[in-house]
């Protein structure tokens, strides 16, 4: 049995009235909180709107995960990129090393990981252009206000077109305390102008030609193949690209054309000069979507130097660039060392 909250509800913080008498430990799922050490994990679904004033009649489903001992007044709330769902945060293959989740719960702090719309069991609209930029952002702030009933702290981390979505939100109603960005940088990279040729109409895809409600033509996933290359450096295990491949998800058009859009606009006209809370940047030096010679991210300094004008409005702006590592922070080996930086970010950050 799972609980199905109204967002009136959720927002007049019956958050842990309902978290502690309703829901029930999450399925054997991979991604969904089973198997998270020293954690209580439960499947969340929560009602909410696709767009400011609309009706309530969409869901997003995710899990909070918190450590089983100890007072727990902070979460962080964990937002996926595009082709991608929330087993991105708690990745089944060598969760020691790959579970953001795991680290984060070990690290005493709740983790709410989802699905966004159009992926996993979120609502996915049978016209993809309906599961738009727009959509996830305003369903990301009805998250943080959902955790607020619980939280006295909620920190943001987004990754790739989740930090998109991470930026817009934060830049539109500051109403979370910290936010990290990973696997992202502003302007025109190489590989992100590139990566058009690395994508296809989902339906036309193997993993879900069978699935009726994306026949439309507006969902679109990675081609065969191109995980590793997009998503990977050379030091990545071939387990995890495996996995990935075989459970690869989709991203919408529309999700895809409005980042963009949000991306490429100069400092100056960027909705995240709006964003007033502490910001950090965390990237892979190698990933290829984001990083190169016309975007650098050689090192912590030349990093902050490029992104920095992005974000004046943030009382601070901190840059780290993870060695030998490409877009996927957490499914590298190096998975400990973005952790690190992450968590030490949070933990003295004010």
């Amino acid at each position: 049995m799972q609980v199905l909250w109204s967002k009136a509800a959720v927002v007049a913080a019956a958050v842990p009235l309902a978290l502690g008498l309703v829901s029930v430990p999450s399925a054997a799922h991979a991604g969904a909180g089973a198997g998270v050490a020293g954690a209580t994990c439960t499947e969340v679904r929560l009602a909410v709107a696709m767009a400011e004033g609309g009706p309530v009649n969409a869901t997003l489903v995710g899990n909070l995960c918190r450590p089983k001992s100890g007072p727990v007044t902070t979460v962080d709330v964990l937002v996926h990129g595009g082709m991608y769902n929330r087993e991105y945060w708690n990745w089944p293959v060598a969760p020691q090393v790959h579970s953001f989740v795991q680290r984060t719960v070990t690290a005493g702090r709740a983790a709410f990981y989802y699905d966004r719309f159009g992926v996993g069991q979120s609502t996915r609209p049978v016209k993809g252009r309906d599961a738009d930029f727009t959509a996830d952002v305003f369903g990301l702030h009805q998250v943080i206000q959902a955790m607020r009933g619980s939280y006295a702290q909620v920190n943001v981390i987004g990754h790739s077109l989740g930090s998109v979505i991470s930026i817009d939100e934060a830049a539109r109603w500051n109403d979370a305390d910290r936010l990290v960005i990973t696997g992202l940088t502003h302007g025109h990279g190489l590989g992100f102008i590139t990566l058009p040729t690395r994508i296809w109409t989902a339906f036309l895809d193997p993993l879900f030609r069978d699935l009726l409600d994306l026949r439309d033509g507006g969902y679109v996933t990675t081609l065969p193949g191109q995980r590793g290359p997009l998503f990977y450096s050379g030091s990545a295990d071939p387990a995890v690209i495996a996995y990935d491949e075989a459970h690869k998800d989709v991203m919408t058009l529309s999700q895809a054309e409005q980042a963009i859009a949000a991306l490429t606009l100069p400092p100056l006209f960027n909705r995240s000069r709006n964003v007033t809370r502490p910001v950090l940047l965390v990237n892979g030096v190698l990933d290829l979507p984001f990083c190169g010679v016309d975007v650098p991210c050689t090192s912590d300094g030349v990093l902050r130097a490029y992104e920095a004008p992005y974000y004046t409005g943030a009382p601070s702006f901190t840059a780290r660039v993870v060695p030998g590592t490409g877009h996927d922070l957490p499914l590298h080996p190096s998975a400990g060392t973005s952790f690190g930086f992450i968590d030490s970010w949070l933990r003295t950050t004010p």
